[in-house]
């Protein structure tokens, strides 16, 4: 009886949350999902690209931010394009695994 060798291979995605604006966008993509991708890739782990500008995931935007009274800053959100987004890097991540 022969043992094969068993490989497993970590299929990710990675979702941050980002800025309100395109730069910060590419910002939050640099500092936390490329970080994060060159992390799992010491591990041999695959990330699931979004397209070829988002080869180490996605960031979620946030549509406004609203300074109030408290401490924290109220942030408002898109859910309409959040989910679509989500659903499709979704699908792309199923179609890898």
């Amino acid at each position: 009886m022969k043992v094969k060798d068993a490989v497993m291979i970590l299929i990710l995605k990675i979702i941050s949350h980002g800025g309100a604006s395109d730069w910060a966008l590419k910002s939050y993509k640099a500092m936390v999902n490329d970080t994060i991708a060159n992390a799992i890739d010491t591990i041999q782990g695959k990330i699931v690209p979004y397209n070829s500008e988002w080869n180490t995931g996605i960031s979620l935007p946030v549509q406004k931010v609203l300074e109030e009274d408290g401490i924290f800053p109220i942030q408002e959100y898109d859910w309409n394009l959040l989910t679509r987004k989500l659903i499709d890097y979704i699908e792309l991540v199923l179609k890898e695994a």
